[in-house]
């Protein structure tokens, strides 16, 4: 009986350690696109209609969400899920990409597009 304990509290660590990743990729990203505001605010140059509207705050918002909508999923998942080597393996792999997917939706709008209304698009993808 205490052995099962042990292996339960073994199966609870690696989730919460998970988590413990998950929420400080999270606020990585949060600091991280807000430390784009000085780009941000060249791009807007272009686009006086996102300007005058703050559409760019809507797409930093669903980065941000987006980001702590991943924590959610892994806080959601069994103990347990966490202990199948594929399944961790498949998690680890999308904590190491979390932040570059994060940054490069933002990098995309600043860099590789021009004019209005596309913030608005990729906030909602």
């Amino acid at each position: 009986n205490t052995m099962s304990l042990t292996i339960e509290d073994f199966v609870g660590k690696r989730k919460q350690l998970y988590v413990g990743l998950m929420e400080n990729l999270a606020r990585e990203v949060e600091r991280d696109v807000r430390g784009w505001e000085g780009r941000i605010q060249e791009r807007l140059r272009t686009a006086p209609k996102d300007s005058y509207l703050k559409i760019h705050q809507y797409l930093v918002q669903s980065i941000v969400e987006e980001s702590w909508g991943l924590v959610e999923v892994s806080r959601a998942r069994e103990s347990g899920w966490y202990n199948d080597e594929s399944n961790y393996k498949e998690a680890i792999e999308l904590s190491n990409r979390v932040k570059d997917m994060a940054i490069n939706k933002l990098r995309h709008w600043i860099e590789d597009t021009q004019g209005d209304w596309i913030c608005q698009a990729l906030s909602g993808e």
